[in-house]
């Protein structure tokens, strides 16, 4: 288990949350989800395009990503009308598109 899975699967709600799998094991995970999710944290979001962002839209599936509305994380899924985005570092927030 990674260092932070504990405080991840309290704020999940207590689901169990797996152990990282190896690199070569990474499609079949991916492909036995319902959904993608990208979380970044607002302080220096613009700064970079998180890379699981080109895997996930490479997988074809809906993605509900956690990011500041005009980073270019954010307009690139806007624009591939896959995605929900959802404002970061917020729990309980309205979908905006």
């Amino acid at each position: 288990m990674g260092a932070g899975n504990a405080a991840v699967e309290v704020q999940a709600f207590g689901l169990p949350v797996r152990s990282p799998v190896p690199r070569h094991g990474l499609l079949a995970l991916l492909a036995s989800t319902d959904v993608q999710v990208v979380i970044q944290r607002g302080v220096g979001a613009g700064a970079n395009l998180p890379s699981k962002v080109s895997t996930y839209l490479a997988g074809g599936l809906p993605i509900v990503a956690s990011l500041a509305a005009d980073t270019p994380a954010a307009q690139l899924l806007r624009e591939s009308g896959g995605a929900l985005l959802v404002p970061p570092s917020d729990p309980i927030c309205s979908p905006r598109q």
